[in-house]
């Protein structure tokens, strides 16, 4: 069967999870550099971003919100936990982190 091929695949779809985070990871890129970098007039030289058409159209593959919460039993261990963050030397951040996660339990500015 020398003379046959496969058919071509069709490649990834918007529907596709894997290849819908990359592009939204893309938008964001795009737009950074629209902001970021100006020809001699001052204007972007990325003057539109074709990626923000899928926002547009709500082309973008819709990923479920999760459900989850801490339980009741948890809350006590998980409170601890999250008093013994401390920055470190490789994580500069993780007190304001900790505050965070403290303000959102605290305040209720959840989701």
């Amino acid at each position: 069967m020398s003379g046959m091929h496969n058919p071509p695949h069709p490649g990834p779809t918007l529907r596709d999870e894997p290849f819908c985070k990359l592009l939204q990871k893309r938008c964001c890129t795009i737009n950074f550099a629209a902001g970021q970098y100006e020809d001699s007039k001052g204007e972007s030289v990325i003057p539109n971003n074709p990626v923000k058409r899928l926002s547009q159209t709500r082309a973008w593959y819709r990923i479920e919100r999760r459900q989850t919460v801490i339980k009741a039993h948890a809350l006590a261990l998980w409170y601890a936990a999250v008093m013994n963050i401390k920055n470190q030397p490789h994580a500069k951040n993780a007190e304001t982190i900790r505050d965070y996660l403290l303000l959102v339990l605290f305040t209720g500015l959840r989701k």
